[in-house]
């Protein structure tokens, strides 16, 4: 079969090492150790470890409990930073100079994606002077060196896939607020531990917002204008591990520690994807969304996706000559999907339709069931509309939409 991109060319970035698997959590002290024991000069005796966490909910595990028994017997010297919301200028800077002075050597990040993106700034910021707001992406003047303390990243939900990208999301809330990256090509951590077990305990709901954040992620991707091969590959495998493990995850009363593994997969998968194919216009208008309102990030995809894949859809097939590539990028989400799903919305296919007509309606039908949240149930109002589009991009969306385009999407998320 020919390929769709000719002769590929692309530039690809990923982890140096991840660890996937139920249990493998147990294996961190001696990855951290062997991590420690590369680096110069690092003597038994100044071997410390930043623990950068959640709330207590992880502190009340027994894989929390075991760690730090088996890093203490180490001889680890250990220190611990708590991440309890979206992480801020003020928390990295805070955090930052309150290790400064403690000679840390690696940066472990165990939580959601807020966690890993607090650990990875904190990595990197360890290793210059200023804020860490001198340095974000359309905010400061000034530019990374790239400088950075080894990081893992041990994600507890199965959403935003920060443990395979390369920027860490600042955020500053308020009516002029934003979120901004602070990235660099080297911060992508060392080592990924992915081991369903730390998310068995995770809500129903915020399993449900992590994972349409996941799906985002991955259907963007895959539709993107930067897409390629290998995230064409990536894309492709989490959407079929998401597809029968997300419901599961959702809707099911017992543990299901098999699909919270597929769902850790399809969550690193869409983070690979995200760093080497970008994303569309949710993404787009979710970070101005996400700064200006206190919502999290996964709600705002999961209330934006079903309206902006139903206009990206609608705007191409205007032109479908143009346009087949992404519209049959679409179906094949679409067959994915609702094939996984059993058509579970019960809307039968319309004729001709290839299963567009289907992906529209599953997604209206998972963001209702599990009810993630309308934007309205947060403070935004139709009065917000014109400003969130004015600040908002449409990254690498496989269409160039309108204003009208974007309110229409934004209105339908109210």
């Amino acid at each position: 079969m020919r390929s769709d991109y000719g002769a590929p060319r692309f530039d690809f970035f990923t982890n140096p090492r991840v660890v996937m698997g139920l249990g493998e959590f147990a294996r961190l002290p001696d990855l951290v150790c062997s991590m420690n024991a590369s680096l110069q000069p690092a003597p038994e005796s100044c071997r410390r470890v930043l623990l950068v966490r959640g709330g207590e909910s992880l502190q009340q595990t027994p894989q929390w409990r075991n760690l730090l028994r088996e890093l203490n017997s180490r001889g680890i010297q250990l220190y611990e930073q708590e991440v309890s919301c979206e992480p801020s200028v003020e928390l990295i800077d805070g955090a930052v100079e309150d290790y400064r002075e403690e000679h840390i050597q690696v940066v472990v990040g165990i939580g959601g994606g807020s966690v890993m993106d607090a650990a990875k700034a904190i990595a990197a910021m360890l290793t210059v002077s200023g804020s860490v707001e001198d340095y974000l992406e359309g905010i400061g003047t000034r530019q990374h060196p790239g400088t950075t303390l080894p990081v893992v990243a041990v994600p507890t939900t199965a959403g935003t896939g920060s443990e395979a990208t390369k920027n860490s999301v600042i955020s500053k809330l308020g009516r002029n607020g934003y979120k901004k990256s602070l990235r660099h090509d080297n911060f992508v951590p060392d080592l990924a531990i992915l081991d369903g077990e730390l998310s068995i305990a995770c809500p129903s709901g915020i399993t449900a917002a992590c994972g349409l954040d996941a799906l985002t992620q991955l259907m963007e991707a895959y539709t993107s204008t930067k897409a390629n091969l290998l995230t064409d590959a990536l894309a492709i495998s989490g959407l079929h591990q998401l597809a029968w493990a997300l419901p599961v995850c959702v809707e099911s009363s017992s543990p299901e520690p098999a699909a919270r593994q597929a769902m850790l997969y399809a969550a690193y998968a869409s983070g690979v994807c995200l760093a080497n194919a970008g994303l569309g216009v949710v993404h787009g208008m979710a970070g101005v969304i996400g700064g200006r309102f206190d919502i999290a990030h996964g709600v705002v995809c999961g209330a934006l996706l079903d309206a902006a894949v139903r206009v990206n859809i609608n705007t191409m097939q205007r032109d479908p000559a143009s346009f087949e590539h992404p519209i049959n990028r679409y179906r094949s989400v679409g067959s994915i999907l609702c094939s996984a799903a059993g058509n579970r919305s019960g809307t039968a296919a319309a004729e001709g339709d290839d299963g567009l007509h289907r992906l529209t309606a599953l997604l209206q039908d998972w963001k209702l069931r599990w009810n993630p949240g309308s934007l309205s149930r947060f403070g935004v109002g139709e009065q917000d509309i014109p400003g969130i589009i004015s600040a908002s991009g449409q990254k690498n969306n496989p269409v160039v939409l309108s204003e009208n385009d974007m309110s229409d999407i934004v209105h339908a998320s109210l």
